[in-house]
């Protein structure tokens, strides 16, 4: 698979050293979640502001790149963490991600642990593992389908990667399998790899026992072109020195071997890729700050050349994330950078309201609007809306099919076609019924995208067979055939948060 050849595998730290910084607040009109994507011809990343997708990694989230459907184009994940572990994708059309909030896990990569992203049984579908390390040193993996990851808690290996070690993955015997390594760091330096048997890491191994010291910031690539993965480190500081040792299939062979003496100094991202095409891994570094360069030193085979050769101009600034893949199919990696953004966005902030509420019921539901007397969906679908922090919302209006209107009237309704699901993205009202046409229908907040083309969505007024008796509900439905209100009627379309 030729993205192996771009050694687009992510890695933690080198990815996320120097993120820092407070985060705004989410509003309605913030770029929360924007990600912007530039080309490469070969010689340099073409696009300016550029952007791919406008709601995706967000927060404290982790943004990845891979190939998860194996059409030869990668795509991006993005991993919640936290106490949910949940993992979204978003697939490359060849001009933007398609996807927003498509869930392809929803137990994977928990806490702090670290998730990487790697074909590991050799199909041609980049898959994800997540390294727990602290004292247990467990890997667990989780396998694409080409529309979601499958295997919750599948264990490749009950010890690797222990408390501060860094683990990286790549195809270091060249069998077309994606395996592990570990930096130890400190003192000892040493590197051990585990080799992908397809379904388990085998017994780990030292390969190297003096590379990617104190700080430094390690990666993998194929730097020679000889289709086995190879391991670079970055001294950054004052310095910019950056070393190589080649991968013989059993081992890395070299030791102290300088390949570029002034590359990514101080406290600059470098990244990894195969950026003019030519079979062999590159590397680039990202300044950002307010002057946000890109600068490229492309490999010889036995050298990184180049000194301050800027691929661009303006490219992930201040604490923007970046991301190397080949995001058009053309075999040249191009770069992406991720604007996260917002303690929470707006999207999220909507379903962390709506789920907070599940279980309510009458008196509860008094404070959405009077549920004593009138069916409450419209009521507390507004409630949400505006608890969020989003300005303007129709709190009087009380019927469902009218906030179908409302959101037609200011072009935020999205029409679902006829026997498709139609674009429904976390946060959204999910509107049953005509817009307008009255009494008997019903709204729902859309609670997350499911990649089986389900929705999960939060409804007032639900499991009950009164206003007084009904409840604040989750439910998973196909919008294609799902039916709701008095009239039981279809989802005409989804009504987006103004801004969102």
């Amino acid at each position: 698979m030729f993205r192996k050849g771009l050694a687009t595998l992510a890695v933690g730290a080198a990815a996320l050293a120097g993120v820092s910084g407070t985060a705004p607040t989410a509003s309605a009109a913030d770029p929360t979640g924007d990600v912007y994507v530039s080309l490469s011809d070969g010689g340099r990343f073409v696009q300016d502001s550029w952007k791919w997708h406008e709601f995706f990694g967000i927060g404290n989230e982790i943004p990845l790149t891979g190939d998860f459907n194996g059409d030869n184009r990668d795509d991006v994940a993005t991993f919640t963490q936290g106490t949910s572990g949940d993992v979204y994708v978003a697939l490359s059309t060849g001009n933007g991600f398609s996807g927003t909030s498509v869930k392809w896990h929803d137990n994977f990569a928990f806490g702090t642990e670290t998730p990487l992203v790697g074909d590991f049984n050799g199909d041609n579908k980049d898959d994800i593992v997540t390294f727990t390390r602290s004292g247990t040193g467990d890997v667990f993996v989780a396998l694409s389908t080409g529309s979601g990851f499958a295997g919750t808690s599948v264990k490749w290996h009950d010890f690797f990667s222990i408390g501060n070690e860094t683990p990286l993955v790549g195809d270091f015997n060249g069998d077309g399998k994606d395996d592990i390594a570990t930096f130890t760091r400190g003192d000892t330096s040493d590197v051990y790899v585990a080799l992908s048997t397809g379904s388990g890491f085998s017994p780990s191994s030292v390969w190297h026992n003096h590379f990617g010291i104190g700080g430094e910031i390690v990666d993998s690539g194929d730097f020679n072109g000889d289709g086995k993965d190879d391991i670079v480190t970055f001294t950054r500081g004052e310095a910019g020195d950056v070393y190589v040792s080649l991968s013989d299939g059993t081992k890395f062979v070299q030791d102290s071997w300088r390949w570029h003496e002034f590359f990514a100094i101080r406290t600059e991202l470098p990244e990894v890729g195969d950026f003019n095409g030519d079979g062999k891994a590159d590397i680039a570094t990202f300044t950002r700050g307010a002057a946000a360069d890109v600068f490229v030193a492309s490999s010889t085979g036995s050298a990184f050349v180049g000194t301050s050769i800027k691929w661009h101009d303006h490219f992930a600034t201040n604490t923007e994330v970046p991301r190397v893949g080949d995001f058009d199919g053309d075999r040249k990696a191009d770069i992406a950078t991720f604007l996260l953004g917002g303690t929470t966005s707006l999207r999220t902030a909507i379903v962390d309201v709506a789920r907070g509420e599940l279980g309510v019921k009458y008196p509860g539901c008094l404070k959405y609007g009077d549920c004593a007397r009138y069916n409450w969906c419209a009521y507390f679908a507004t409630w949400v809306w505006d608890r969020a922090g989003i300005k303007g919302v129709p709190r009087g209006k009380g019927v469902a099919t009218d906030l179908g209107s409302w959101g037609a009237e200011r072009g935020l309704f999205k029409r679902r076609p006829a026997g498709q699901v139609g674009n429904p993205a976390v946060g959204d009202w999910v509107i049953y019924g005509e817009p307008g046409s009255g009494m008997g229908g019903h709204v729902a907040i859309v609670a997350s995208v499911n990649s089986n083309g389900t929705i999960s969505t939060i409804d007032g007024n639900a499991a009950g067979g009164s206003p007084t008796t009904s409840k604040v509900a989750l439910s998973t439905i196909n919008p294609i055939t799902a039916r709701a209100g008095g009239n039981n009627v279809l989802i005409s379309g989804y009504v987006s948060p103004p801004g969102a």
